[in-house]
């Protein structure tokens, strides 16, 4: 990375100002931290061949310290210089920005859990509401318009995960990648002489464990080109003949025969946004002979109530902010042009509300921080669940005790995998890969926190229950 190298020049201010600030629609994610931009919010995009589109906090910080963008890491300070230069003699234009701004792409694999909370209701006596996303097709998810992803919007969702800095980034997740080997090498007999399937394989890294602990064959699927490294680096370690690499999705590709076992690390930020559990459950229902096992077999999601939380209370912040902001335009409107837009106030409130106070946070929260005990919302046995059940709204239904005295900022969202085999073949050693709140080293995702706003005063021993 030539950010990483001291002689280069950083990407300074001067040059952050000339980046490509587009407007977001319904579907853009941010490429860093993938949550949904509202239509309303300022994106901005890197002069990448790609056209990466981030939320400026997100990327502000990597340019910052690198002149590269985070995804494929082309030097996009020499563009940005470039492209200034060359506007430098041309006329300014006016008119619809949109028909120059490249597309922001609008793709999702949601299959995700939001927790959307109205401080005019919840805990008013009425009502918290989790939505659970719902895909349209087996190739990734579906997009927010409905319609199935197309080619574009395929490439466009794998195209991080070719990148081995990306893979580089989840391999090193210690607790992530330890659990894995540990689950493996601690039940061998699970795997010895059996026929393995990886699901999502990318450096292959999973099917390396079950071909040491002793499977006989390994089918490695992987949709994108790391499937391409991936048969480098199965090669280098001696395993060609045990593993194979099938580049494509489990929806459509063939084996030649059944399995014993399936696994796969396919969990999501708060579990299930953007994971990929039906893909292996359509694996589980192709290919899994019965009796087979699941690697993990088992997973639960938590909530549990969080203390004060400053970011909580900035964002609070911001918001009443964009109230005045919005307040300050329109007089600017009225003075400049002699439109009122007054009309919009309450749609513009809306969107910032739904963007600042109702859209879950990334957090890395520790054991201190929480308010009270956990509680389990979602617990899902893979051999069983059915991709409709998955997909279908579900009340959220729990119970969470109050530990301490004082302000109630949110809920954090958090989950376990449970390694367990199956009836007909279960582990003799379980292990569980917890991402819950921790004073040790975090995993790479961290937790979701659902802030309130205004927050709740509670009192030690009080029941907190949803409804």
């Amino acid at each position: 990375d030539p950010g990483s190298i001291p002689s280069v020049e950083r990407f300074d201010d001067a040059d952050f100002h000339e980046l490509v600030r587009c407007r977001a629609d319904d579907n853009t994610e941010c490429a860093i931290c993938l949550a949904n931009m509202l239509p309303h919010e300022d994106a901005m995009q890197l002069p990448c061949a790609a056209r990466h589109v981030f939320h400026e906090e997100c990327v502000r910080s990597w340019l910052s310290r690198n002149v590269t963008c985070p995804l494929c890491r082309v030097d996009v300070r020499a563009l940005v210089r470039r492209q200034s230069r060359s506007q430098a003699s041309a006329p300014p234009t006016h008119g619809d920005e949109s028909q120059n701004s490249p597309r922001a792409f609008g793709y999702t694999r949601d299959g995700g859990v939001i927790l959307r909370y109205d401080p005019r209701k919840c805990f008013v006596g009425s009502e918290s509401v989790m939505c659970v996303g719902r895909r349209q097709s087996y190739h990734g998810a579906a997009l927010k318009d409905g319609k199935p992803p197309d080619e574009t919007d395929n490439a466009n969702y794998f195209c991080e995960y070719a990148y081995l800095y990306h893979q580089m980034d989840m391999l090193e997740d210690a607790h992530r990648t330890g659990s894995y080997f540990d689950a493996v090498m601690r039940n061998r007999e699970n795997f010895k002489d059996k026929v393995v399937l990886d699901v999502g394989a990318g450096t292959c890294i999973l099917s390396i464990f079950a071909a040491k602990a002793g499977a006989k064959q390994v089918f490695a699927v992987e949709a994108t080109d790391m499937a391409v490294r991936s048969r480098k680096i199965v090669e280098a370690q001696g395993l060609s003949h045990i593993i194979k690499v099938v580049q494509g999705t489990v929806e459509t590709v063939t084996l030649p025969c059944m399995v014993d076992v399936i696994i796969s690390e396919w969990m999501g930020y708060f579990l299930l946004r953007e994971s990929m559990l039906d893909s292996v459950l359509v694996a589980r229902d192709r290919f899994l002979k019965p009796g087979g096992a699941l690697f993990p077999s088992h997973a639960t999601l938590f909530l549990a109530p969080v203390g004060p939380f400053k970011t909580c209370r900035e964002k609070q912040q911001t918001f009443d902010g964009e109230q005045q902001h919005f307040e300050d335009f329109n007089g600017s409107m009225m003075q400049w042009y002699g439109t009122d837009f007054s009309c919009m106030r309450d749609e513009f409130l809306a969107e910032q509300r739904m963007y600042y106070l109702q859209t879950g946070m990334f957090v890395n929260l520790s054991p201190k921080q929480l308010a009270g005990t956990a509680s389990p919302v979602l617990e899902i046995d893979l051999l069983k669940i059915t991709i409709q059940e998955l997909q279908a709204a579900r009340p959220l239904t729990c119970t969470m005790r109050v530990t301490k005295d004082g302000q109630l900022d949110g809920f954090t969202g958090y989950f376990d995998v449970a390694f367990r085999g199956s009836p007909e073949s279960p582990v003799k050693q379980e292990v569980i890969l917890t991402t819950a709140p921790t004073t040790s080293t975090h995993t790479h995702w961290g937790q979701q926190l659902f802030g309130f706003f205004p927050a709740l005063q509670v009192r030690r021993g009080d029941a907190l229950e949803p409804w």
